[in-house]
């Protein structure tokens, strides 16, 4: 038989336990707000040294139609022809994944009300983090779409070779994109872990 874990034992194995599920948490918002900036910075640069001939309201610069609007959109999406840069939201979705892994992986039966609602908790806030990464990886696969537009519309005129290594590139950032937000929905699909409830048991 083993043998039963003492209150200071069990209380300093919930302890790291929760520090561990903190620590992922901390770690996958730092991941989606550094995403977040990178893209923000990435548009506004853009839009703030477009050299283009008319104004339009709302612009510091100078904005026109026409083709230095696909200059503008190539300059704003460039980031999303790098594919790996979409791989931090992947990385915060795992670590989101993780959490409520390790939640349901406790000992179900022996669960206490409070252990019950603390993983309860934990997984809503799991769900959440999922939800704004979801929300970044459509922006990122929207993104490579404008990429390849962009410059499918710089390049006219230049050979079919260039353009097929940005369709690639664009397109490799789109299917990771489109296998986070599908990886988001079965996460929002699982139910909230604890006691096998599920949500319409805890409203």
């Amino acid at each position: 038989m083993t043998p039963e874990k003492s209150p200071a034992e069990l209380f300093t194995e919930q302890v790291a336990k929760l520090s561990r599920l903190h620590f992922a948490e901390i770690l996958g918002w730092a991941l989606v707000v550094a995403f977040a900036l990178f893209v923000i910075a990435n548009v506004v640069g853009a839009v703030l040294t477009s050299n283009t001939s008319t104004n339009l309201p709302g612009f510091p610069g100078s904005v026109s139609v026409g083709e230095p609007i696909s200059v503008v959109l190539l300059t704003a999406t460039t980031w999303a022809s790098r594919p790996e840069v979409s791989l931090i939201l992947i990385a915060a979705l795992g670590l989101a994944w993780w959490q409520v892994g390790t939640l349901r992986h406790e000992d179900e039966g022996s669960a206490s009300d409070d252990e019950v609602q603390q993983a309860l908790t934990h997984t809503t806030r799991a769900r959440e983090l999922a939800s704004a990464t979801g929300l970044l990886l459509c922006i990122a696969g929207m993104a490579a779409v404008g990429f390849v537009v962009g410059s499918i519309i710089e390049t006219n005129g230049a050979g079919w070779d260039i353009r097929v290594v940005f369709l690639c590139d664009g397109a490799a950032t789109f299917i990771i994109c489109a296998a986070g937000v599908f990886g988001v929905y079965l996460l929002h699909a699982r139910p909230l872990a604890g006691l096998g409830r599920n949500d319409a048991g805890h409203r």
